[in-house]
Formats: structure tokens, C-alpha cells, sequence
């Protein structure tokens, strides 16, 4: 029981790195470097490289961030993600990211787009100003038979404003599309899911551990059987909702920890019941002949 209380405590830590896999980073000095229109780099105070966007004129701007050829994506589902910055930006500016797919039976190629016009999120507009905050622009292949091969990110700016964009990279993710739907809102972040699953497993494995003490001594039979039939039923709920996250198309982050609990919780507790009921029987018996043999 410990191992696989210890297995768990090891697997969520690595869930994020799981759930998103970098096949690409963008460093912005080389984006700036090989941009048709001038496009400045700079260092942040933290050390990070930042490449930076300015429309002084009160005029749209299209300034292409990247073309990347053969991208390298093999999964249904990816993204390009990063941090955006922005201030005094007029009107309603976006990032895009268009999606080149190749023709097939007969068929001319074809372009598909994401674009940050939501109204809050990763995928938020750009608009007035913001402090570095994250923006993703998802993208899912499953009307096309072979995987893109090129993208193009851009950014929309309506009029005057300064962008500031960093940690660009190229992902693949898990399923966080419903077939043939919108993307789906994840339940919680890929970074909240380690902690959700290390503080619930740490949890978890200190209560496992004291339900065993407790019953390798013989007392609080009844907190440790209630206990650990309460955990059954924990176990239960969240194999159920896991199941559900499955079908809402959830991603892997959300999925994988409410199912893994539930199949640990089902596959380890009630047997564990059954050895604690056991043990307090045993001891109960003794107890049992040491008086007959004491009044003897």
C-alpha cells in the first residue's frame, strides 16, 4: 500500500508535463531578427526575453510574429502559447494563429484560424492595458487527415498600442475539445492540477496511514471503520466524476487525477476494510480467551 501511495505522490507533480508537451519555443531576439517589419526584443527586469510590438499611429497594424514550416504536430490538439503584455492599445487588438493543411484527394489547400477575441481567459482580446498575463491560441485538426504544414502567428492592432509578448511555444495537448464542438473550459489549470493531486495524495496517504496504525493496535475500530468506508464512497464520487470529465471532453489534467484517485481509493480501501475487520476480530478473540482463561 505505501508503494502505490508513494506512486501517486510522484505522479502528479509530472501531470502538467504530461498534459502539454513543448515540441517548439520561439526565442524573441531571432523573431526580431528574421521579422519582415522591424520588430524590437528586450530583456525584463526578471531576465526574460521579450519581443515587443509598437503602433505608434492611430492606424491598424498586422505585424507577423512568426511562419513556421513543417511544424512537427502530430497530436489532434495543440497551441501556441505564452505571455502577453500590453498598454494604451486602442480598440479591440487580437493574436492569431492560422493553420495550413495540405490538399488531399483532389483538393486545394486549406487555412484555418484561432484568434484571442474572447472576453476573458487565455484567449482575452488585447485591449487597454494588462501586466504579463498568459494567452493561448488552441487549434484542433480533426476535420483534416494530415497534420498542418505551416503556421502563422500574428497580431491585430486596430490602432496606437505597445504588445510585449514572451515564453512563446508550440504545444501538444490532450483532448480538450468535445467532438465536433467549441473548446472545452477545463475544470482547473494544468498547474492547479498538481497541486489539487500532491496536497489530496499527500492527504490521503497520511489519513491511509494513520487508519493502518490505528488498526494494527486495536483502537478506534469504529473512526477507522467509518473512515474508510467514507473513503470508498470518495473513491466512488470521483471515478464517477472522472468518468463524466471524460465525456464532457475535459482534458487530461482534469481526467486523469479524479480517475486515478477513484481507482486507487476502489482498488485499495476496500480490502484494506476487510484486513482491519479482520485484525480487530483476531484481537477481540484474544481479548476474549485471556479473560475466560484469567476467570478460570
Amino acid at each position: 500500500m505505501k508503494r502505490l501511495i508513494c506512486l501517486t505522490l510522484f505522479a502528479f507533480p509530472a501531470l502538467g508535463l504530461a498534459a502539454e508537451l513543448v515540441i517548439k519555443t520561439f526565442d524573441p531576439k531571432a523573431l526580431a531578427a528574421g521579422a519582415a517589419q522591424p520588430l524590437e526584443w528586450r530583456v525584463e527586469p526578471d531576465g526574460a526575453k521579450a519581443l515587443k510590438i509598437s503602433n505608434p499611429h492611430d492606424t491598424p497594424v498586422l505585424a507577423s510574429i512568426f511562419t513556421l514550416e513543417n511544424p512537427g504536430v502530430t497530436s489532434m490538439v495543440y497551441a501556441v502559447k505564452g505571455q502577453v503584455k500590453y498598454q494604451d492599445v486602442r480598440g479591440d487588438g487580437y493574436l492569431e494563429l492560422w493553420n495550413h493543411f495540405p490538399g488531399t484527394d483532389g483538393q486545394p489547400p486549406s487555412a484555418y484560424f484561432s484568434r484571442t477575441l474572447g472576453d476573458a481567459g487565455d484567449m482575452a482580446k488585447i485591449t487597454g492595458q494588462s501586466d504579463w498575463r498568459d494567452f493561448s491560441l488552441p487549434f484542433h485538426r480533426s476535420g483534416a487527415t494530415q497534420p498542418p504544414v505551416k503556421l502563422v502567428m500574428n497580431l491585430h492592432l486596430p490602432g496606437a498600442g505597445e504588445v510585449l509578448l514572451r515564453n512563446l511555444r508550440l504545444v501538444e495537448l490532450g483532448a480538450t475539445f468535445r467532438a465536433g464542438g467549441p473548446l472545452t473550459q477545463p475544470w482547473w489549470s494544468n498547474q492547479a492540477s498538481g497541486w489539487i493531486g500532491g496536497g489530496a495524495g499527500a492527504l490521503l496517504g497520511c489519513l491511509a496511514s494513520l487508519l493502518a496504525a490505528l488498526a494494527a493496535k486495536g483502537k478506534a475500530r469504529t473512526f477507522v471503520t467509518r473512515t474508510s468506508q467514507l473513503l470508498i464512497l470518495l473513491g466512488l464520487a470521483t471515478l464517477l466524476a472522472g468518468a463524466l470529465a471524460l465525456l464532457l471532453g475535459q482534458p487530461y489534467a482534469v481526467t486523469f487525477p479524479l480517475l486515478l484517485f477513484g481507482v486507487l481509493l476502489l482498488g485499495i480501501i476496500p480490502f484494506r476494510l476487510k484486513q482491519f475487520h479482520a485484525h480487530y476480530e483476531s484481537l477481540e478473540m484474544r481479548r476474549m480467551k485471556s479473560l475466560d482463561a484469567f476467570g478460570g
